[in-house]
């Protein structure tokens, strides 16, 4: 059986050098830390689950939109609303009265 030792660090003095100088004021600006921010306007985030065979598709065509599929969801929403807004709001009127009866 062995036994350890520990051996005591002698304390280094404080060494003040011998020219004293005065701090100096960069004017670069600060980074922040963290990948840099994109968004154009306030959103959501919203988690949605999509199919396999739907993915596969996507991995084929995904180089048009540089691999971003929150940009190619997005254009498919705005495709979609400038199609069929008006229809979609009639449809919610109209539930709308179903329920309010």
């Amino acid at each position: 059986m062995t036994r350890r030792t520990k051996f005591k660090t002698k304390k280094k003095e404080n060494i003040e050098p011998d020219v004293k100088t005065e701090p100096v004021e960069i004017d670069t600006p600060v980074k922040r830390r963290g990948r840099p921010k994109t968004k154009k306007e306030p959103d959501r985030q919203v988690n949605i689950r999509v199919p396999l065979s739907i993915m596969a598709e996507w991995d084929e065509i995904k180089s048009v939109y540089g691999n971003n599929l929150t940009q190619y969801i997005n254009k498919l929403i705005l495709a979609d609303l400038k199609a069929n807004k008006q229809m979609y709001l009639e449809i919610v009127q109209k539930l709308q009265d179903i329920r309010s009866e």
